[in-house]
């Protein structure tokens, strides 16, 4: 059994220059539902209110796509200064080696208009975790705010081009004489079968979130979506809102949105499986 002993937090800074304003890269982190759309590894977000902690405190659940292609989900409580343009963060749970891990994300911007983001790891580890395997926990938390960084720069150089190329449908759809927990089983199902080339995560129990990350075509910078069951009268609900970003100097987005829109009734007619549809 590992001791419950703690040592001296240690901590690893990463930083980066970006030229854009100390607003927009802010933003661009502490807006965490919407970065599925912008950061490649980015696959779902939730926010959680946080009763009695106050203002701009909450709770953060967060699932994201690994290198080798695997999702990893963590919770952290978080703290948002919005006058001083910081996050403060701490997570829930970790390796066994870990502790705790807090950290901080700060916003400086220079008069020339560049901002320097300050991203700050402290991790405290169990006493008797080993040299080793306090420098691989040290060395991934170094690769990972490297590569967040990474995205931010470039996401935030380009703002707000991704945004404005980004087209946003939903589509529902009643499904008559059915219960939302056998339909939205059914829809796993579904997903696990034709999901290739797509990252999932299941939220709550209530919704399916799809991240396209492999195959995706060439005119498209990001394709998202997410499926919610819920019980209605007389049957099941199924909302599906999907989310494609344009590649710059991809095809307008009127075209987008009528193709996308075909494809998300396709696709809700699909998970309906062999249940009477009303009113897609």
């Amino acid at each position: 059994m590992r001791s419950t002993a703690e040592t001296a937090s240690q901590v690893v800074v990463d930083r980066v220059s970006v030229a854009a304003p100390a607003e927009v890269c802010f933003d661009l982190v502490r807006r965490v539902e919407s970065a599925p759309q912008f950061f490649a590894s980015h696959l779902h977000a939730e926010v959680l209110a946080d009763e009695g902690r106050g203002e701009g405190s909450d709770t953060v659940e967060r699932w994201v796509v690994l290198p080798d292609g695997g999702v990893r989900h963590w919770a952290a409580r978080r703290a948002v200064d919005v006058a001083g343009r910081t996050v403060e963060f701490a997570h829930e749970g970790g390796a066994p080696a870990v502790v705790s891990t807090r950290g901080r994300w700060s916003f400086v911007e220079s008069a020339d208009g560049v901002t320097e983001v300050r991203l700050e790891h402290a991790l405290t580890f169990a006493a008797d975790a080993g040299e080793e395997e306090r420098a691989a926990v040290l060395a991934q938390i170094g690769r990972g705010g490297a590569a967040q960084l990474g995205q931010l720069r470039e996401v935030a150089e380009a703002w707000p081009g991704p945004a404005d190329r980004t087209v946003r449908v939903g589509v529902r759809a009643r499904l008559s004489d059915a219960r939302a927990v056998p339909v939205f089983e059914r829809l796993l199902g579904a997903a696990e079968v034709y999901g290739a080339g797509w990252a999932r995560a299941v939220v709550g129990g209530r919704a399916l979130v799809l991240k396209r990350v492999g195959g995706l075509d060439g005119r498209l910078d990001a394709a998202t979506a997410r499926f919610d069951v819920a019980e209605a009268r007389e049957g099941a609900e199924v909302v599906l809102s999907a989310a494609v970003t344009v590649a710059d100097g991809g095809p307008a987005p009127a075209v987008v949105e009528r193709w996308l829109r075909a494809g998300a009734v396709r696709a809700l007619l699909r998970a309906a499986g062999s249940q009477t549809v009303v009113g897609v």
